[in-house]
């Protein structure tokens, strides 16, 4: 018999627990990040850059940094996940996941911060809002990092980035 082959053990579990645990200490870790700059906003400047009528807020840049940075960091930990995931389903987790951190950043935000100044109604509509257009966002980079992690073309992945950022430059510009 063959002693090599029964006494290997594969075991394939451990690197997705390894994984699903490094995605939800990056949500943890996301979420208290955005505290702590809501508890910093105050000693940021309101505007980092202002051209030509062009204000950049300081703290807008910073939560867009981290959600670039989720986008990129996601995508790898679910990327590594045994039976491997299609791009598909690994854009679509990314922003889901994205969309749930900004959502229960906002919930607890809004009930430990901000003591309940709206209706419930209003606090979930906010939620949902910004929650996804991150998650929206955070979909189109996270198909831009799967397509660089599998080495695979990224043009039509940037291209359909451009246009998007294009289109909802233009619907706010209204």
């Amino acid at each position: 018999m063959e002693e090599e082959i029964l006494d290997k053990i594969e075991n394939n579990g451990n690197n997705n627990r390894t994984s699903i645990i490094r995605i939800i200490q990056i949500s943890i870790a996301t979420v208290f990040l955005f505290f702590l700059i809501e508890e910093l906003r105050d000693f940021l400047p309101e505007y980092l850059l202002e051209w030509e009528g062009i204000k950049i807020w300081t703290v807008g840049l910073i939560i867009f940094g981290m959600v670039i940075l989720n986008s990129i960091f996601i995508p790898t930990y679910l990327n590594k996940i045994k039976p491997e995931l299609s791009i598909l389903k690994i854009i679509i987790y990314t922003g889901l996941i994205i969309f749930l951190i900004e959502f229960a950043f906002k919930i607890t935000q809004n009930i430990l911060l901000d003591n309940f100044r709206y209706y419930y109604s209003e606090i979930l509509i906010n939620a949902f809002k910004l929650g996804g257009i991150l998650g929206a966002i955070g979909m189109l980079i996270a198909n831009i990092s799967i397509h660089k992690i599998r080495k695979k073309s990224v043009l039509i992945s940037v291209l359909l980035l451009v246009g998007i950022w294009i289109l909802i430059g233009l619907l706010v510009q209204r």
